[in-house]
């Protein structure tokens, strides 16, 4: 392992570590996840100014209950009456937040802090968190980014990395694409192994913003957010973590099972934060070529350089932030990294696929388009 790839594990797991709301996660536990030294990360932690947190010290689940039930003994008697109440409240709500989304109970939350589950549905919907169905929960498979051994998985983790929202907070992992793609958010809650078929809404909106095109024209987009701890951790250990956009690095080998899946996480990404096309060579010179540009951080896309072994064209992208580069390749290059990325894939975005099984195909036919 070189140098650099040492420092982004150690600055994946500063990030992962400042970012956590779990007390159990310790400077040990995070150490070991990362698979770095306790010293290193406390040393690292301590040069970036975050601070080291005080950590619950239980046994077992057992014990931890025992110890609440000896905190709020103790606590009552120092407290008033809505102090207490209050104290009692954040108790429910940080234990709602830190519980699967599948056992979440506000009714059990109810009768084990002697709370109205008026109260509690009131403090959670004020704190902006999502309040689960208990009489109506979607189960999906929570652990399905736990290992990335499979096509799918590792597609997905390149779709989230280029498309994904991870929230610094709550932990909500959110998915936002073009309305003319929403048959591709389906199928990333089969993938999930959602139920009953994910929750997906649409807007023209991200936020109070409007979206819109290259042309500014206001475009619908469609969306779906889970809040889920397990998933959320997953994520964050290899790499998808919040406020990525500008901190973005190329993943490790060793989160692969093998290194014939980062092409899949590759396309993911491309899917993702790519353009797939054939257009004029210029203004002057119609005969048309390939071209496929990729859009991320320099270290990201440096990354994908030095995998694909092709080199391209790698420079700041053009009224954007400084952090942000586009990576080009056009003509032969453009179709043999397209080739290899999407030639007997079995999951991608259609309308990119379709680009690459017609349009790169029929460059002599004079046809061209665009992502």
């Amino acid at each position: 392992m070189t140098r650099e790839e040492k420092l982004q594990i150690i600055n994946n797991a500063v990030e992962y570590y400042k970012n956590s709301t779990d007390p159990n996660d310790s400077i040990k536990k995070v150490s070991k996840q990362f698979g770095i030294g306790q010293e290193t990360l406390s040393k690292y932690l301590k040069e970036k100014g975050i601070a080291i947190k005080s950590q619950v010290h239980n046994s077992s689940k057992s014990n931890k209950l025992n110890t609440i039930s000896d905190e709020l003994k103790s606590k009552q008697g120092n407290m008033s009456k809505s102090q207490f109440k209050q104290y009692l409240i954040d108790l429910a709500i940080e234990e709602y937040i830190h519980t699967s989304i599948y056992e979440r109970s506000i009714p059990k939350l109810s009768d084990k802090y002697g709370l109205n589950r008026k109260t509690i549905t009131k403090y959670l919907k004020e704190r902006n968190i999502e309040i689960t169905n208990t009489h109506g929960k979607v189960p999906f498979n929570e652990e399905f980014f736990d290992n990335i051994n499979t096509e799918e998985k590792a597609y997905w983790l390149g779709f989230l990395y280029a498309d994904g929202y991870i929230s610094s907070k709550d932990f909500r992992i959110g998915l936002s694409i073009s309305i003319k793609d929403i048959e591709h958010l389906e199928k990333y809650g089969k993938s999930l192994n959602y139920s009953k078929g994910m929750n997906i809404v649409t807007s023209h909106q991200f936020g109070s913003k409007d979206v819109r095109n290259k042309n500014g024209e206001i475009i619908q987009m469609c969306r779906t957010v889970i809040t889920n701890e397990h998933m959320w951790k997953a994520l964050n250990s290899k790499g998808c973590m919040p406020n990525k956009s500008l901190i973005l690095k190329f993943p490790e080998e060793s989160i692969f099972s093998s290194k014939d899946l980062i092409k899949h996480f590759i396309r993911g990404y491309v899917d993702g934060d790519g353009t797939l096309g054939v257009y004029p060579h210029s203004k002057t010179n119609p005969n048309l070529e390939a071209s496929l540009l990729i859009v991320g951080t320099k270290p990201f896309l440096e990354g994908i350089q030095k995998y694909l072994g092709i080199e391209g064209f790698l420079m700041q992208k053009p009224n954007c932030n400084e952090l942000t580069y586009r990576l080009g390749y056009s003509t032969k290059k453009a179709e043999k990294v397209a080739e290899f990325l999407y030639k007997d894939s079995t999951i991608y975005l259609e309308r990119k696929y379709n680009i690459y099984t017609t349009k790169f195909a029929a460059l002599k036919s004079g046809k061209n388009g665009e992502s």
